[in-house]
């Protein structure tokens, strides 16, 4: 724990939780990349990817598909990237995480017979849309494709494109571009 830098890191050192500001954790393993929280505007540098968005808040995932692989081995990694979620209708402000005003809601019975009909009539849950680059420390060259929002490569998939950066491989996420927060990157 550093009192002074505001900054705890877990006894394994894969995790680290940064309470300087509004606060974000990394999870940084063989397996898995992950940053959690009020990171943006910040290089979040892991021990296989670096990871910059700009949203305020957001949470990018990065795994290895298989279980017995690494992100420094992986045939094909998985990327999540998920910033604020609201019904349709709420009004939010930027500091708080509750909404200031609640969408409108059609009033329905909870009985189980009711939750489709209460799902039909209220059906919208938005997803703030991330931006993020993405930087992933290996040489071998890659394809990364927006997936469905099933996380399924679709029929026509839509790639990512992929530039080599100091003998590294970068791409951008953007979710309102792409209009998913699910992708996968395909080592060849």
């Amino acid at each position: 724990w550093d009192p002074e830098k505001k900054v705890i890191h877990a006894s394994n050192g894969q995790i680290v939780w940064d309470y300087s500001g509004r606060g974000f954790f990394t999870v940084d393993t063989p397996a898995a990349a992950v940053v959690i929280g009020f990171g943006g505007g910040r290089n979040h540098r892991l021990t296989d990817v670096s990871v910059q968005y700009d949203n305020p808040f957001a949470n990018v995932y990065l795994a290895a598909r298989r279980q017995d692989q690494t992100l420094a081995d992986a045939d094909q990694v998985v990327i999540m990237t998920l910033a604020r979620t609201s019904n349709q209708g709420d009004i939010l402000e930027e500091t708080e995480m509750a909404p200031l005003v609640r969408g409108r809601r059609d009033s329905r019975a909870r009985t189980p017979e009711d939750k489709r009909a209460d799902y039909l009539a209220n059906p919208r849950l938005l997803v703030e849309p991330v931006k993020a680059t993405v930087t992933l420390k290996r040489q071998d060259s890659c394809r990364v494709y927006a997936l469905d929002h099933d996380g399924c490569l679709p029929k026509s998939p839509v790639e990512v494109p992929v530039v080599k950066a100091n003998a590294q491989r970068q791409f951008m996420l953007d979710g309102a571009h792409y209009k998913t927060m699910y992708y996968l990157v395909s080592y060849d």
